[in-house]
């Protein structure tokens, strides 16, 4: 059974961020991370059990390519997405730059 995936406007934010970010290092390294993402969440709507909880009701989904990990939660037959957090930063300082 897959479920439903909802992506919040600040985890839309994260990756807006990170997409600029890399498009404006090399062209097409952004796409690339976009690509990324949409494999893991392809995962997450067949299996978001696939990582366990971590800090309450929140799991972490680390990628394998690029420093990020997928902040979710799994709410019935939801998944929602809360945050794509760049693993260097402070969580406390996010979107302050």
């Amino acid at each position: 059974m897959k479920y439903t995936l909802i992506i919040k406007e600040e985890a839309d934010l994260d990756i807006t961020d990170a997409w600029m970010w890399y498009e404006e290092r090399k062209v097409g390294l952004g796409n690339e991370l976009i690509q990324e993402l949409e494999d893991y969440f392809s995962i997450l709507e067949v299996d978001p059990h696939v990582c366990q909880v971590r800090y309450g009701n929140y799991r972490l989904f680390p990628l394998k390519r690029f420093p990020y990990v997928i902040v979710y939660e799994i709410e019935k037959k939801e998944v929602i997405v809360y945050a794509i957090f760049h693993t260097s930063k402070d969580p406390k300082k996010r979107h302050e730059e």
